[in-house]
């Protein structure tokens, strides 16, 4: 694949390591650079214009500056649903690596090690990202109070009963979960609704 194919599916981020599979030589890609043609996003990442980048321009460049990796958390949830939900913080991108990895992690970006990472990512989506389900999961571990739990369980699985199914099966699969009750509790609550 050219690096021009690569970039317009990338959102216009391309990584070196990428350029350089393609073909283009160490020197080309650095010509690019100081000619301004390509602007340095993470030490190794590039993107077709300058900052401001966009959302959706960080989050590839985030993923591709840790690869093998996958939005995750509010990030993955962001990527599925689009711009537009309030309280959401964008100023980070949340992404997840294998466990057991060592990542320099970029500005902007906060790296999570994942057990069981692979088969939990959507790799086929742009930028890749772990499944929904997940995503939900793990944000619900995080979450600083039992009430931001039930918000996050409300504004993703609301209205949604296959959601909820799917947020219960990623539940079960996990050995340890730190709020466990109150989200099958929550969940349990949203189907007699």
């Amino acid at each position: 694949m050219d690096v021009g194919q690569l970039m317009a599916e990338q959102g216009g981020v391309l990584a070196r390591y990428q350029a350089l599979i393609a073909g283009m030589s160490d020197a080309e890609v650095d010509a690019r650079v100081a000619d301004g043609a390509w602007s340095t996003v993470h030490p190794g990442v590039y993107a077709v214009h300058g900052a401001p980048f966009s959302w959706h321009e960080r989050a590839w460049a985030g993923v591709l500056a840790c690869w093998p990796a996958a939005l995750t958390h509010e990030s993955a949830l962001r990527a599925a649903e689009g711009p537009g939900r309030r309280g959401r913080d964008e100023s980070v991108v949340h992404v997840a690596v294998a466990r057991g990895r060592s990542v320099t992690t970029p500005a902007g970006v906060v790296v999570h090690l994942l057990h069981k990472f692979d088969p939990r990512v959507s790799w086929e989506a742009g930028p890749p990202r772990m499944r929904y389900e997940e995503a939900v999961v793990d944000c619900a571990a995080e979450a600083d109070t039992d009430d931001d739990v039930r918000a996050l369980l409300l504004d993703t699985c609301g209205g949604r009963g296959p959601t909820r199914a799917l947020v219960r099966e990623a539940l079960a699969r996990r050995t340890k979960h730190p709020r466990r009750a109150l989200v099958n509790r929550i969940l349990r609550e949203l189907d007699r609704a």
